[in-house]
């Protein structure tokens, strides 16, 4: 080992060196300890940086740099002209390369999943299994113990690949990971997932505030808040915004508002939902109530505000465009999927246009709940995820097959999250259409988004909102409240 890490020895070096050892023994531990002083030295000069490349010598280079490209998608790089017929080489990631030899003769042993192979990051397992089946490709798929899936694949030559999913990070390492007072972990989309900056994969269970305006004007926008909301094991939080209580209060005030949430919520380890919260057609501008009226113009303007303001706070790491669109059965005239689509795409321009990251959260009609249009004609923006909100008494029961057909498959292809859910008692404070249930939807949909991996929030943080979560100040659960403390503890 002294002679491989030392590197380079000559004859008479390593002559030298069979004498240094001989003379070991002769002089015992003195030149024990300096010999090891010696290699410890050695052994510090190499300095890694980083990863540069992996070389397979195959049998086939044609059959093996098609496999590469074609199965596993790696992009080609250029290899010198007299190198073209024995080397093959492909860009894993920046500075880091896949490099195949030619010319195998011997055959590949330990090819075996839990021997010797090399492993590749996926942003999901899902949609490459599919592929794999349609290539009539053996692999093999299992879960690790953090619980993110692998997929084993061989190559022509028998050499295993693993492609693995970023580790999925509990609820518990979000918060660990969070130091109080700095920015949080900047998210993105990647395919049905989002994923930090290191791609730890992010599934989110969390908690709605009522409006930040009511709040603070009954005193109770404040610390205490944030950490009960944490307490009961959020780690998101979602600000609804009224379009009147915006103007009411002024943008200029509601963002100071706005502002001291997302602080409060970055020390309690949060991550943010802000809410355009109106119920209606934005298309012709008419609204179930008051208090959901806007124009266009106006929720032009309040996302492009919050681009502006939001663009460099990771906290803040959703834009929720529009909380509930509906035509009403047409009580509030007409909007295609196309209409509504391109409405959202222009929102999405204005608040990508200022350099903010925010990731867009887009909603389809029925209230939020449907998005079935998703499937033939989605969002024409990359790096979005899809709201549903489903709520007990849009389907009958029982729920699952139609979930997936209203809402559920589109968590195959892209990220979906929940915004509202929840439910209370034909008898509870503020039973009404469509939350009236019981503990039975609340098993079915946390159930539901634990396999497919979907995000959800809580309808609301609130003793007075329905169906709220708590009856009081003191934020002693109410039924619905019982289920799902325990539910995002869990």
């Amino acid at each position: 080992m002294w002679l491989i890490l030392s590197g380079g020895f000559s004859t008479a070096q390593q002559y030298s060196t069979t004498q240094h050892i001989s003379m070991f023994k002769k002089t015992g531990r003195i030149l024990l300890w300096l010999h090891f002083i010696l290699l410890h030295n050695l052994s510090a000069q190499i300095q890694v940086t980083g990863y540069n490349h992996v070389a397979l010598a195959v049998k086939n280079i044609e059959e093996s740099a098609r496999f590469y490209r074609e199965v596993i998608g790696l992009e080609p790089i250029e290899v010198p002209e007299h190198l073209k017929a024995i080397r093959a080489w492909f860009k894993i990631a920046p500075g880091q390369e896949l490099h195949l030899l030619a010319g195998r003769t011997f055959p590949v042993t330990n090819n075996d999943p839990n021997l010797a192979h090399f492993s590749l990051t996926i942003p999901n397992a899902d949609p490459v299994e599919a592929f794999l089946k349609t290539k009539a490709l053996p692999y093999l798929r299992q879960q690790r113990f953090d619980k993110a899936w692998q997929i084993y694949v061989s190559d022509p030559d028998g050499y295993f690949i693993e492609l693995n999913e970023p580790k999925a990070v509990s609820r518990a390492d979000i918060g660990a990971k969070t130091i109080p007072g700095m920015p949080m972990k900047r998210l993105q989309v990647k395919g049905n997932q989002f994923v930090t900056e290191n791609l730890d994969t992010l599934v989110f269970q969390g908690l709605n505030t009522s409006d930040p305006d009511k709040l603070e004007r009954e005193g109770h926008w404040n610390k205490n808040y944030f950490e009960a909301i944490k307490n009961w094991g959020a780690n998101i939080v979602r600000f609804p915004v009224h379009p009147t209580a915006w103007r009411n209060r002024g943008p200029e005030a509601y963002t100071k508002l706005l502002d001291q949430g997302v602080e409060l919520a970055k020390e309690q380890g949060l991550y943010v939902i802000i809410d355009w919260h109106s119920i209606g057609n934005l298309r012709s501008q008419l609204y179930q109530a008051p208090m959901y009226e806007t124009t266009q113009k106006e929720t032009f303007e309040f996302w492009r505000a919050m681009a502006k303001h939001y663009k460099d706070e990771p906290t803040v790491a959703f834009f929720e465009l529009f909380n509930e669109p509906t035509v009403y059965n047409g009580q509030l005239g007409t909007c295609s999927w196309q209409q509504w689509r391109e409405l959202m795409e222009e929102i999405i321009t204005i608040i990508r246009a200022h350099d903010c990251k925010a990731i867009p959260l887009v909603a389809g009609f029925n209230w939020a709940y449907d998005l079935t249009p998703v499937a033939t004609d989605p969002v024409r923006a990359e790096g979005i995820a899809y709201v549903s909100h489903p709520y007990p008494m849009k389907r009958a029961k029982p729920w699952e097959a139609q979930w997936t057909k209203d809402w559920g498959f589109v968590a195959e292809k892209y990220p979906v999250v929940l915004t509202e859910i929840g439910f209370c008692g034909a008898d509870d404070p503020g039973a009404h259409i469509p939350v009236i249930s019981d503990e039975s939807y609340g098993d079915a949909i946390t159930k539901y988004c634990s396999e497919k991996g979907i995000s959800y929030v809580v309808w609301v943080f609130d003793p007075r909102w329905s169906p709220s979560l708590f009856t009081d100040w003191d934020f002693t659960p109410s039924r619905q409240g019982r289920y799902f403390k325990k539910a995002l503890r869990q």
